[in-house]
């Protein structure tokens, strides 16, 4: 009896095993088919991001062009173009700066306008996309920078330019997104990996989009109709494909049961603009106190350090045309070592190789500093505040390109280069011994 009893034990102890082997096995190939899933959803993500670069990138070179083109059309007449036109005149007499940089700080004042609007949208998106899914937020901000290119395609005059890119610059917020559907996505193991390939989109697009903004004011003539037409379609064209790509391909990665409930009120609205509460992070739901310490420093830090680059990074145009003659070809070639970090081979001991081998530096620095930081306000936000978290700091940085360039310029012409650079390279140094105090354990 005692022996029957013994090998029932036996062969219970033997099922168990293998039912347990058996659990762990279904749970190994649910966990591997759950990351192909994931892995997946990153790929489609960074070819969403890929497509959404290089139709904003390809205006860049275009936009001396365009303001030459409106120009012609409204130089003489009572509208938006004359009224800006003459804000910038205002500018440069009180600066200093020569009338031949017109057209540069003209693109800085749309640049700053498109980035203050991201600034008053990325939060707030953010939020709401942690309250009622990543993917509904991300067509609607893919379908109004659609929207833009179809504007822009069919500006006959300056206004409408102006706002299509007011659509663009309040629809921005699909990068903030894409980057908290890539968290979403990921793990502490692989999210360093998702933000690389958000960091490669980024560098592909920087290169390949304003090349072929540069192919298409090459190519164009400015007397032939609506010269944006063509450039503008084919940013429609890319965004039309982003939001079919979204739409079909791409799944919601927050589940119904990791959202947070969201009441929105003026008061929560103007918190979620203000850049005190912004800076304070009080949009993220959830946070311990020393979560919320961590981002409120990490949010100070990533403000100072775009800050003091956007400022830096627009006025080089200033300091390669005025020191070495810099011609706009030239000038485009150097922002795409900027992009691909690669350097060419001047004349040894010559003034350039000082310059090319600070922007080659600058541009390494800036990739690594901004995807660290970004990763790092990631770990500090749970799944359903990661929107929130990320909408902030994508915010953060908004109000730092849109007011750098302005005040780097008035310094530049102020007070020279010189002056100009020595400032920004001492306070870049707060930023870095910031980052290398923060504790976020």
């Amino acid at each position: 009896m005692d022996s029957l009893e013994t090998n029932g034990e036996v062969r219970q102890r033997k099922d168990k095993k293998y039912e347990i082997s058996n659990t762990s096995e279904k749970d190994l190939k649910t966990k591997d088919e759950k990351n192909k899933s994931n892995g997946k959803v990153i790929g489609l993500i960074f070819v969403s991001l890929l497509l959404d670069l290089l139709a904003f990138t390809m205006i860049l070179p275009l936009l001396p062009s365009l303001l030459d083109y409106y120009d012609k059309k409204e130089g003489n007449s009572n509208t938006i173009y004359t009224w800006l036109l003459h804000a910038i005149q205002r500018f440069q007499k009180l600066t200093g700066a020569p009338d031949r940089f017109s057209s540069v700080l003209f693109g800085g004042a749309l640049g700053s306008m498109y980035s203050f609007l991201q600034f008053l949208t990325s939060p707030i998106v953010g939020s709401l996309s942690d309250a009622y899914g990543r993917k509904p937020m991300l067509l609607i901000c893919l379908i109004g920078i659609a929207i833009s290119h179809g504007l822009w395609s069919y500006a006959s005059t300056f206004s409408l330019f102006v706002l299509a890119r007011f659509i663009g610059g309040l629809s921005k917020a699909n990068v903030s997104l894409s980057m908290a559907v890539v968290t979403d996505a990921s793990n502490e193991k692989t999210r360093a990996r998702g933000m690389a390939l958000v960091g490669l989109a980024f560098s592909i697009g920087f290169i390949v989009g304003p090349l072929a903004g540069a192919w298409f004011a090459k190519n164009t003539d400015l007397s032939s109709g609506l010269w944006g037409e063509r450039p503008a379609l084919y940013a429609l064209s890319l965004s039309l494909a982003n939001v079919a790509l979204v739409t079909f391909f791409i799944p919601e990665t927050l589940s119904k049961d990791k959202r947070t409930p969201l009441s929105l009120s003026l008061s929560k609205a103007i918190d979620f603009i203000s850049p005190w509460h912004l800076l304070r992070f009080t949009a993220v739901k959830n946070l311990t106190a020393h979560q919320n310490k961590v981002l409120s420093r990490l949010g100070l830090i990533y403000f100072i350090y775009l800050f003091i680059y956007s400022g830096l990074e627009f006025t080089i145009t200033f300091l390669t045309h005025h020191t070495f003659g810099y011609t706009a070809m030239q000038q485009g070639k150097m922002f795409l070592v900027i992009a691909f970090a690669a350097v060419q081979r001047p004349p040894i001991f010559s003034p350039l190789v000082w310059l090319w081998a600070g922007l080659v530096l600058f541009a390494v620095s800036t990739a690594f500093a901004v995807s660290c930081m970004t990763a790092l306000a990631t770990t500090q936000a749970a799944g359903a505040g990661r929107g929130a978290a990320l909408g902030a700091l994508r915010s953060l940085g908004a109000l730092a390109r849109a007011a750098g360039p302005l005040l780097a310029s008035a310094v530049y012409w102020c007070s020279g280069a010189a002056t100009t650079y020595t400032i920004g390279s001492i306070v870049l140094i707060l930023p870095a011994v910031m980052l290398v105090k923060l504790k976020t354990h």
